[in-house]
């Protein structure tokens, strides 16, 4: 084998190296983010699962408690009733007794007697009234429950926020203050406790509403949503990517000429939620210099900043490098924290603070 032949397979296998490298990268990053999406995901379904068993708990005693008053009301109701025709019968007695008799002293007893009993037949009805008026009040109650019970299905099957749980909650507790501690001999009167239509318009509104979140944004989705790059110039480094998929999307979108390295790097900070730095020397230590091996800085191309608490503030050209984050990690025995930087900028620091020699491999200007 020739020596260019030679030279091509290793150029070969070296950018086949560098390929698989970041399709690597690529991929932990993904799952990483995944991951985190799924655990997230998990918490909040653990918190709906909490408030749910919880409400259910609410709407039981609720529902035995409105059953209850119904079932006392009845037996009230049958016990007013059997009174007042119990009364009916002595007025009717009385009535005709007063009519036949014929001695002054008997008649004016059976005069009072009769009094007395037809204003208890007065009482009884104006109490029957009463009962009457009670049931249609805890009919209406039963109808507020079902619009109760609609929003409570509302909110199950939406996976409703902790928020709207507690609304519900609210609506739940007021009808359980409103029926009481449990049947009285005679059942109170029970206003109405239901939320107002339009109330119930806007939690249903609430419910049924998309909701906001996810995944983080892709950055292509934040240099169009900001202004800096069109749909089309997109689609266009999309295209090359697809092609070419070893290069970094930002890479091709400054080398395009759609936008600077400053700008593709302050975009991808904002992506990762992280600071983009311009000036490293500013920033630049040198405890933390010392604590990273050179090798692993410049194999991995990336600058330290900063140590403090046990992290390191390192500044890298891609934050969702985990192999660079875990080897540095490693060998410091620190957290690393990363931010990002510019490829020229990172190159710039490494080509004027670090150097090859023969006896250590490297060493520091």
């Amino acid at each position: 084998m020739g020596e260019q032949e030679r030279r091509e397979l290793i150029g070969g296998l070296t950018r086949a190296a560098e390929a698989f490298i970041a399709w690597h990268d690529a991929m932990q990053s993904e799952l990483q983010e995944r991951d985190g999406r799924l655990r997230s995901q998990a918490e909040l379904l653990a918190e709906y699962l909490s408030g749910l068993r919880e409400m259910a708990g609410h709407f039981a005693r609720a529902r035995e408690d409105l059953q209850a008053s119904l079932t006392a009301l009845d037996a009230r109701q049958a016990e007013v009733g059997a009174r007042h025709g119990e009364l009916s019968g002595w007025e009717r007695e009385l009535s005709d007794t007063s009519k036949s008799s014929s001695q002054a002293v008997e008649n004016a007893d059976t005069a009072r007697e009769l009094a007395a009993v037809r204003e208890a037949l007065e009482k009884n009805a104006a109490q029957m009234d009463e009962l009457e008026t009670l049931r249609e009040a805890l009919a209406k109650q039963h109808g507020h429950w079902g619009e109760l019970e609609a929003l409570w299905a509302g909110l199950v099957s939406q996976n409703a926020q902790p928020c709207e749980l507690d609304a519900l909650r609210g609506r739940v507790e007021e009808l359980e203050k409103t029926l009481g501690g449990g049947p009285a001999a005679v059942p109170p009167r029970i206003q109405s406790t239901a939320p107002p239509e339009a109330d119930l318009k806007n939690v249903f509104q609430k419910v049924l509403k998309s909701r906001a979140g996810g995944p983080r944004r892709q950055l292509g989705e934040i240099l169009i949503t900001s202004g800096i790059l069109s749909r089309d110039q997109i689609n266009e480094a999309v295209r090359i990517q697809v092609s070419d998929p070893q290069r970094r999307f930002g890479t091709i979108i400054v080398d395009l000429g759609y936008a600077t390295e400053d700008v593709i790097g302050a975009a991808l900070a904002a992506q990762q939620h992280t600071r983009f730095v311009e000036n490293l020397e500013r920033e630049m230590t040198p405890e933390a210099m010392r604590l990273v091996p050179q090798k692993l800085a410049i194999h991995h191309r990336c600058v330290p900043l900063t140590v403090g608490d046990g992290t390191l503030v390192m500044a890298m050209v891609n934050p969702l490098d985990l192999i660079a984050i875990e080897d540095i990690e490693r060998a410091t025995d620190a957290s690393v924290l990363p931010v990002v930087a510019t490829a020229s900028a990172i190159d710039r620091v490494l080509a004027k603070y670090y150097s090859k020699t023969k006896s250590s491999g490297f060493t520091t200007r």
